[in-house]
């Protein structure tokens, strides 16, 4: 959460989860979504407001780069140039 000083660690997160990777790569907040890649090639996309895994895809190879977001699509890039484009939202399309 925005707004502390000092010592936040206790004070000012969120959430905290152990089934959400990001490998590399940092996550991509879109709305109310974060996207997490992991090294082994897949794609989270979590709930930023509880940290709930909303849903997990096979990414086309591996991927160390941290997903972007133009013209309204999530992009990301694999290690041996497959890209996988889809629409933000709580189900991959």
């Amino acid at each position: 959460r925005l707004g502390g000083r000092g010592d936040v660690s206790q004070s000012h997160v969120l959430w905290k989860s152990s089934k959400v990777t990001a490998g590399y790569a940092s996550p991509l907040v879109c709305d109310d979504h974060a996207y997490f890649v992991g090294r082994v090639g897949t794609l989270q996309c979590v709930d930023v407001k509880t940290g709930d895994v909303e849903w997990q895809q096979r990414l086309p190879g591996a991927a160390w780069a941290s997903p972007l977001l133009a013209a309204g699509h999530v992009f990301v890039f694999c290690r041996d140039g497959g890209v996988l484009v889809l629409k933000p939202g709580r189900q991959p399309q």
